[in-house]
């Protein structure tokens, strides 16, 4: 796995044979009362097919930081989500990439900057 953050945005990057998935996310203040989420679907150059909508993302993000406040009694909230519709599609991928991002992010891991 690949992590990256752009100053704004933490992403990761999982590429397995044949299978990629990317997520990004944006946090917001813990005080923040804001529930609005911004999903923003990213484009592949040649416009391939969607595999994946954005409410599934979205609902498998809700549960990886709902899941990941509970066990770390934190407050985290989201406030975009990035995803690429046409990669590969897999039952709980934005979930586990989400915790993984988040453990990332509260363990102060490595992200490369750009």
């Amino acid at each position: 796995m690949q992590f990256i953050f752009d100053g704004e945005i933490y992403k990761v990057i999982k590429i397995t044979g044949p299978a990629h998935n990317m997520l990004g996310l944006s946090f917001v203040e813990n005080n923040s009362v804001s529930n609005s989420v911004e999903i923003i679907p990213l484009q592949a150059k040649n416009d391939e097919a969607s595999n994946i909508s954005a409410s599934e993302v979205q609902q498998q993000v809700v549960a990886a930081i709902t899941e990941m406040n509970a066990k770390f009694r934190i407050n985290y909230k989201v406030a975009k989500i990035q995803f690429v519709p046409s990669d590969t599609p897999a039952t709980n991928i934005y979930k586990e990439l989400a915790i993984e991002l988040i453990n990332r992010v509260i363990m102060k891991g490595k992200f490369i900057r750009v």
